[in-house]
């Protein structure tokens, strides 16, 4: 049971990917400074983790019990026996459809927010200035439209790489990818590049996209390669 109350629907708005730009900034930083807060986000997970699966358990047992009362039912005319059994088979799956739509979609959710690697941004400089700088001051600051219009400014590895991000942090997510993409091989943003990029297809359930980039990035012995070995089973799952 967690502690508190009332940071239940907020926990829901979060998972559910529905904070706003400020909201979520608020959210990730409170996770740093504040234990408290970061213990009971942990409990909500494991709290939601089991109600997924007592509702996984629920319907398997409600397809049992519809097996054997078609098995006991006395005889009846053919005709009002399938009526009974299709209409019953179409709630059940139903039911079934939407469970599975909303923990699909939470999952993948979870799986990516997850995985999702922390970026501090690059250093800002102070004795002289840098082409980055003003970036990557309203990057920390999580002023992400400040900070893409002045990446957009500059044609580089390192520009596409942290407009990924950004745009992944706006939820634009085909355009996260868009960006990973251009992140050219020999960068050394490559595989980190390599790496969201396939936690946003996840995120998109495009589940084949995800695994063949990963699968392509742990044939090179990146430092991301035991978090691929982990994803690479959850997907074959």
């Amino acid at each position: 049971m967690m502690k508190e109350n009332q940071n239940i629907e907020l926990f829901e708005r979060y998972r559910n990917g529905e904070l706003s730009e400020t909201e979520l900034n608020a959210f990730n930083a409170r996770l740093v400074y504040d234990s408290e807060f970061q213990e009971e986000f942990e409990q909500y997970k494991q709290l939601e983790t089991g109600i997924k699966n007592h509702f996984r358990t629920a319907l398997k047992s409600q397809l049992q019990a519809l097996d054997e009362q078609l098995d006991v039912a006395p005889k009846k005319s053919n005709t009002i026996r399938l009526v009974q059994w299709s209409t019953s088979v179409a709630a059940a799956a139903l039911i079934g459809f939407f469970i599975f739509q909303y923990f699909s979609k939470n999952n993948s959710h979870e799986l990516a927010q997850h995985y999702w690697p922390y970026e501090a941004g690059l250093p800002v400089k102070m004795s002289s200035k840098g082409k980055y700088d003003e970036a990557m001051n309203a990057f920390k600051l999580g002023k992400w439209e400040e900070a893409k219009k002045n990446l957009q400014t500059i044609d580089s590895d390192t520009s596409n790489y942290f407009l990924g991000i950004i745009s992944y942090e706006q939820k634009d997510f085909q355009q996260a990818i868009n960006f990973f993409k251009k992140v050219n091989s020999n960068s050394a943003y490559y595989s980190a590049s390599q790496f969201r990029m396939a936690l946003v297809f996840i995120l998109e359930d495009k589940l084949s996209e995800a695994t063949t980039t990963l699968t392509q990035l742990n044939s090179k012995n990146t430092v991301y390669s035991p978090q691929i070995k982990e994803l690479l089973q959850k997907l074959e799952k």
